[in-house]
């Protein structure tokens, strides 16, 4: 498998099932304390399943996404 933004050969065997997400959102909270679970959650997905974390702002309200592979 190749992949699909940087043309780099991925092995079959790091390819997992699915893509997940679990976002992290609020109007009352900091980004930092959106960062701090986003990143409390990453560490418990572990570095071999974390694809990326990603954010956005809309009408005061942060969200913070993190991306990663897991199967059913």
């Amino acid at each position: 498998m190749q992949c699909p933004n940087c043309g780099q050969q991925i092995e079959s065997s790091v390819r997992k099932e699915r893509v997940y997400h679990e976002h992290f959102r609020g109007s009352w909270s900091t980004w930092e304390s959106l960062f701090q679970d986003a990143a409390d959650f990453a560490a418990r997905v572990g570095p071999e399943n974390l694809i990326s974390i990603s954010h956005s702002e809309d009408h005061n309200e942060g969200v913070v996404t993190v991306w990663y592979w897991g199967s059913n």
